[in-house]
C-alpha cells in the first residue's frame, strides 16, 4: 500500500462515476511512503453513513491492516503523520481488478493505530477512515503511482519502506 499526505497533492484525477484514469501529481520534492501490511489482514471497505430517508446518506471509506514488528522508522512515521490527512493507493490482488484510490485532497483519510507487543507477537493495526461522508465510493483507478520514498520489503519490519 502507498500513502501520500493530502497536503502534498498538486493535482488529482477527475472522477467518472466510480472510475478515474488520470494521474495525480505531488508538489515538487514530495513523496509518499510504501507500507507493508500482512496481505490477509487488509480490509478495504466503503460503508454508508447517515439517514437515506432524509437524503443525508453518504459513503465513508475505511482501509485497515496489520503491520508486523515495531521498529523506530515506522514509529517515527506514525508520530510524524498522526492527524495528517492521507490519500491511499491499494492494489487489488484477489481478482485482478486493478488499483483503488482512497480519499481526496479535500476529504482524506486519517489513521488510528493499535499496537501489540506481548508473548503472541509484535504488530500494529493501522486503520484509516475518511474524515467525512461523501456521495462517492472509492475510485477504481488506472493511473501511475506518484513516487514513494522507499519500496516495501515483504515480511520486513524495518528495511525498505515501513
Amino acid at each position: 500500500m502507498k500513502v501520500y499526505r493530502a497536503s502534498d497533492v498538486l493535482s488529482f484525477p477527475e472522477r467518472s462515476g466510480v472510475e478515474a484514469t488520470g494521474n495525480f501529481a505531488l508538489k515538487e520534492g514530495a513523496k509518499g511512503i510504501a507500507i507493508y501490511l500482512v496481505p490477509r489482514s487488509i480490509n478495504r471497505a466503503d460503508s454508508t453513513d447517515g439517514d437515506p430517508q432524509d437524503e443525508m446518506a453518504g459513503w465513508i471509506a475505511t482501509v485497515s491492516g496489520q503491520r508486523p514488528g515495531d521498529d523506530k522508522h515506522a514509529a517515527g512515521w506514525m508520530q510524524e503523520d498522526l492527524n495528517e490527512g492521507h490519500i491511499l493507493i491499494t492494489e487489488e490482488c484477489g481478482d485482478n481488478e486493478g488499483k483503488r484510490l482512497h480519499g481526496t485532497p479535500c476529504n482524506p483519510l486519517y489513521f488510528a493505530a493499535e499496537g501489540q507487543d506481548n508473548n503472541e507477537g509484535k504488530m500494529t493495526t493501522l486503520t484509516w477512515t475518511q474524515g467525512q461522508r461523501t456521495r462517492n465510493k472509492t475510485l477504481h483507478w488506472t493511473g501511475e503511482d506518484p513516487p514513494v520514498a522507499d519500496e516495501p520489503t515483504a515480511g520486513s519490519s524495518g528495511g525498505g519502506g515501513i
